[in-house]
């Protein structure tokens, strides 16, 4: 893992990218954004749902995180500098630019078909969020995320319940979100890319464990 500050920090934050904001107070506390205003003395995020309560303070430390399609993980460290947006519209934040440092990490890929299942936690086609269990097979996978075909209707933003299935016997469980959702070539099917949301050690630790022995 490389951790270095810069001249300036927001340089891979671009207008447009999707990115997940997580607190350093309370963890679990993560929420899907999409970047809307860079500038040099930080930057504005909008939430991808609407919300009836933010979930973060003025003053709160957080760390903005996106993972690239080669599976580098890429961290910016701030503070909320504003919140708008109350009710049940989406939530904008403005961070500034202060003490931020760049985290840097690398999640390698693996091409293979590990079975997984998972629940729809959070989605915009409200419709199909639910307690049933949906099986499928992953595309590739890594420490950091996964990508799999469907036929469901989700989106950027939309929020899985995942269990990788190392053996019939032992399971992995994570908490992801869609990152990207676009029609696969070959396929009359999706192509569905998910970040895992900052899992618990013990569950990277086992999952790396498990694509270790694999690529081995």
């Amino acid at each position: 893992m490389g951790k270095n500050g810069t001249g300036d920090p927001w340089s891979g934050l671009v207008v447009g990218k999707h990115v997940v904001v997580s607190s350093f107070v309370k963890s679990g506390r993560e929420l899907p954004c999409k970047i809307t205003k860079v500038s040099s003395q930080g930057c504005q995020l909008q939430s991808l749902r609407s919300t009836t309560r933010f979930s973060f303070q003025k003053e709160e430390q957080i760390r903005v995180k996106f993972t690239t399609e080669e599976g580098i993980l890429y961290c910016w460290d701030g503070k909320v500098d504003k919140i708008s947006g109350p009710g049940n519209q989406p939530a904008t934040i403005s961070i500034r630019n202060e003490g931020v440092t760049v985290d840097k990490r690398t999640f390698a890929r693996l091409n293979a078909s590990i079975p997984f299942s998972f629940k729809i936690f959070d989605a915009a086609e409200t419709k199909i969020v639910s307690d049933q269990l949906v099986k499928s097979n992953t595309r590739n996978i890594s420490a950091g995320g996964l990508s799999f075909m469907s036929d469901l209707p989700l989106t950027v933003g939309d929020q899985l319940q995942l269990s990788i299935h190392e053996s019939p016997a032992q399971s992995v469980n994570f908490m992801g979100w869609v990152t990207r959702c676009e029609a696969a070539k070959e396929e009359s099917k999706n192509l569905v890319a998910v970040e895992f949301f900052q899992p618990e050690e013990k569950e990277q630790r086992q999952l790396r464990t498990f694509l270790a022995k694999l690529s081995g």
